[in-house]
Formats: C-alpha cells, sequence, structure tokens
C-alpha cells in the first residue's frame, strides 16, 4: 500500500528483546502477518506476530522474544546491516502490504 509506513521501538535487553510496531496506512479491519527479516528476500523473513488493523487502517503489536539478532540499533546503520519489517495479508500472503528497513520509509 503507497501509504502504508510503520514505526518500531526496540528495547534490548540480556536476553530477550521487545519489538513494539506500530503501523498506519494499511487497509481497515485486515488482519495481516508481520516479519522481521535480515533481508527483504522472502525466504530470509522471520515470522513474529499477527496485526488487525482498526477502522482507520492503523494498528498496534508488540513482539517479545529472542530478537536481537534481527533487531536494528538505528537507522544510520551500513546497508549490511540493514533490518525490514514486512506486513503481509494473512489470507495471501503473497500481498505485502508494506516493507521497510531501519534506512527508510515506505515500500
Amino acid at each position: 500500500m503507497p501509504d502504508a509506513h510503520a514505526s518500531v521501538a526496540v528495547k534490548l535487553t540480556w536476553s530477550v528483546s521487545r519489538v513494539q510496531i506500530a503501523a498506519v496506512g494499511l487497509a481497515p479491519k485486515i488482519q495481516y502477518q508481520v516479519y522481521l527479516a535480515e533481508s527483504d528476500q522472502a525466504f530470509r523473513k522471520t515470522r513474529t506476530s499477527g496485526i488487525k488493523t482498526n477502522l482507520d487502517g492503523g494498528g498496534i503489536v508488540q513482539v517479545i522474544g529472542p530478537l536481537k539478532r534481527l533487531a536494528a540499533r538505528g537507522s544510520a546503520a551500513p546497508a549490511s546491516s540493514r533490518r525490514f519489517l514486512i506486513l503481509t495479508e494473512l489470507q495471501d500472503p503473497s500481498q505485502v502490504a508494506l516493507r521497510q528497513s531501519n534506512a527508510s520509509s515506505g515500500r
């Protein structure tokens, strides 16, 4: 979706991390699958959670787990350490609604 974008807040701890994702500009009342990825390639993504948007096309989800490997420490990271947030429609995973890296915003 061209207007879709998200913000990601990461809290790193010793053994687990908390990632909070707030997305807007998505289709209203749709369920999406949320992925964190080291690459924008589909075969290298890690499924984290789901999110269902509200009537305005926004939603928030928190993921807690051993995510340090995928969590980005800032948007100024070199291209080799870029991380991606990918949202696909739950019913049709081939439909990517949002693909955003820590070095860009948007799809």
